[in-house]
C-alpha cells in the first residue's frame, strides 16, 4: 500500500492552499497573473513561495510583500536565466575556438584528441576520452556522419575501441563542438601539452580568454555549474550555491554586499570571463539591471542566506 494519494489541485483550490499556509495574508490577482500562474507548474511556484514567505518574515523591508511581488521574481528569475544562458553560449564559443587553437600549437597530431594518453585523470579518476569519443560517435553533424559512415559505420554498443577506429582521421575543430560543455570543461583542465605531463594546455586557454591562471580552474567549474542550473529549468533566486568560486578581483566593490555563497559570485566569475570575450565587457553592467528592477529579487540573488530571528 502506498496510502491515500495527494490530489490535484485545481486553480481556486492552489490559491486557498497559498493563503491557508500562509504564503500570503490575500490572494488578488490580475488577470494577467492569473494566467501566468496557470502557465507553470504550481509545485515549481512553491519553491518561490516558501522562500520569500521566509524572506518576509525574517528580512526587514519585506513584510508587505504582495503574490503580485513574488509572480515579479519568478519573472526575473526567468529574464536573469535567458541573460545568463547569453553570456554563457558567448564564453562557450570562445573557449572551444580557444581550445582548437593552442590544442594545434601544442600537438603535432591534430586527431590525437581521442588518444587515453592525452588526458591527466580528473578528480573521480575517469578516463576523458571515452566521453570524448561517445560524444563524437552520437554526433549527427553531415562531415562527422559521412566519415563515420565511410569505415562501415557505428552501431549502437560497439565498444570504445571500434569508436576509436571509426573517430580516427577526424581533425579536433571538426568535432569539438559536438562535444558537451561540460566534456569540453574536463577537456581544458586536464589535457596535456605535448608528452610533458606537468604542462597543460588550461594555461593556454587561460591566457586565451584573459582570466588569471590560479583562478581558471574554479572559474570552469563554476560556467558549468551555471550552465546546468540555467539548462535544466532550476530556480536561481535564493539558491545557495556549492563549490563557490572566490571573488574575482575584478570586482572587489561588490564584496561588500554580497554573500560569499551567494548566486551573485557565481555570475561574477563568468562575468570576469567575458571582460575580453567580444560582447560580453558589458555583461555584469546588463545583470545589474535586471537586479535593479526589484528589490526582494536583488536580495535573493545577493545574499541567499537568511539569518533566523529565533
Amino acid at each position: 500500500m502506498t496510502g491515500d494519494p495527494i490530489p490535484y489541485l485545481d486553480f481556486p483550490q492552489r490559491v486557498r492552499y497559498l493563503t491557508e499556509r500562509e504564503y500570503f495574508d490575500t490572494v488578488l490577482l490580475t488577470r494577467d497573473e492569473q494566467i501566468f500562474l496557470e502557465s507553470i507548474n504550481f509545485h515549481y511556484f512553491l519553491g518561490y513561495a516558501r522562500n520569500f514567505r521566509k524572506m518576509r518574515r525574517e528580512v526587514s523591508g519585506f513584510a508587505s510583500a504582495s503574490i503580485s511581488e513574488l509572480i515579479e521574481v519568478v519573472r526575473l528569475d526567468q529574464e536573469l536565466s535567458c541573460l545568463l544562458f547569453e553570456g554563457l553560449r558567448m564564453l562557450e564559443w570562445r573557449l572551444r575556438a580557444a581550445f582548437v587553437e593552442n590544442y594545434c600549437v601544442t600537438h603535432e597530431s591534430v586527431n590525437s584528441y581521442h588518444a587515453e594518453s592525452t588526458y591527466a585523470r580528473d578528480e573521480l579518476d575517469q578516463p576523458i576520452h571515452d566521453a570524448v569519443l561517445r560524444q563524437i560517435i552520437r554526433s549527427k553533424e553531415p562531415y562527422i556522419v559521412d566519415h563515420v559512415s565511410s569505415r562501415g559505420g557505428y552501431v549502437s554498443g560497439d565498444p570504445v575501441a571500434r569508436i576509436d577506429e571509426l573517430v580516427s582521421g577526424l581533425p579536433i575543430w571538426s568535432v569539438i563542438d559536438s562535444i558537451s560543455f561540460g566534456t569540453l570543461v574536463r577537456m581544458i583542465r586536464h589535457t596535456r601539452r605535448i608528452s610533458d605531463e606537468d604542462e597543460f594546455i588550461w594555461k593556454l586557454v587561460s591566457s586565451a580568454v584573459e582570466t588569471p591562471h590560479q583562478m581558471i580552474h574554479e572559474y570552469l567549474v563554476a560556467a558549468h555549474t551555471l550552465r546546468n542550473l540555467v539548462a535544466h529549468h532550476s530556480r536561481l533566486w535564493m539558491r545557495p550555491t556549492t563549490n563557490t568560486p572566490k571573488f574575482p578581483n575584478a570586482y572587489k566593490r561588490e564584496r561588500r554586499n554580497a554573500h560569499p555563497k551567494s548566486m551573485y559570485v557565481m555570475i561574477l566569475t563568468l562575468s570576469a570571463c567575458l571582460l575580453k570575450v567580444p560582447g560580453g565587457k558589458d555583461f555584469k553592467d546588463r545583470v545589474d539591471v535586471v537586479l535593479s528592477k526589484n528589490t526582494a529579487f536583488s536580495h535573493g540573488i545577493r545574499q541567499v542566506f537568511i539569518e533566523s530571528k529565533s
